[in-house]
């Protein structure tokens, strides 16, 4: 053994011994940072730190989509919260803002999500119509010739026909006017045609004849 550490000795002294020796400890230092680079908490990111949703649409966030470099990770130690939940009654949320949570180890993230409604009714009404001359404007239904819809809550209709003069043939516009919970509005145009009355002369019996 003494003769061991003798010979190892006169081997560091040469130079070629010294050579050996700082190989030896490079090899070392490399498997060290190796390992410690192994063991290194990755740092946990987000695709996307915010996420809008238009109202109507799911979003189903999960780790592998949401979670950047998610293959450099144990997915046993990443966790995911969200507040997300669907409007009652519905199969996507409400509009709002909610999180989803991503933890790993000690690390945390949170994506903010929006749902936003940003879509206007849908509103249909003819584009001419016909009425006659004397119609009382305030009794004429002009609501029944309209068809609305939206997935959000529908305010009450505006119906514009200040425009039209009843009592005098010709063409004239009625204007209509819709708005969701969202404040997201639509207008339409209608044209209505005033029809004169025609008066329609009863046929006279003839006058009996004398003989």
């Amino acid at each position: 053994m003494k003769d061991l550490k003798e010979k190892w000795k006169g081997l560091i002294k040469t130079k070629k011994g010294k050579g050996i020796l700082l190989g030896i400890l490079v090899i070392i230092i490399i498997i060290f940072v190796g390992v410690l680079y192994i063991n290194k908490d990755k740092t946990l990111q987000l695709n996307k730190e915010t996420v809008e949703i238009e109202y109507g649409k799911t979003y189903n966030p999960n780790l592998k989509d949401i979670v950047k470099s998610y293959d450099d990770f144990n997915s046993k130690d990443l966790k995911l919260e969200s507040t997300i939940k669907n409007e009652e009654g519905k199969e996507y949320p409400s509009v709002g803002k909610y999180e989803v949570k991503v933890t790993y180890k000690k690390q945390e993230v949170t994506q903010k999500v929006e749902v936003k409604d940003t879509t206007k009714p849908e509103l249909t009404v003819p584009e001419n119509i016909e009425i006659l001359q004397g119609t009382d404007l305030s009794t004429f239904d002009f609501k029944s010739l309209l068809n609305a819809t939206d997935l959000s809550e529908l305010k009450d209709y505006e119906i514009d026909y200040s425009k039209v003069d009843a009592n005098t043939v010709g063409e004239y516009e009625v204007n209509y006017s819709l708005e969701n919970s969202s404040h997201k509005k639509v207008e339409k145009t209608m044209k209505v045609k005033v029809n004169e009355v025609v008066q329609v002369q009863e046929p006279q019996e003839p006058e009996p004849t004398t003989t």
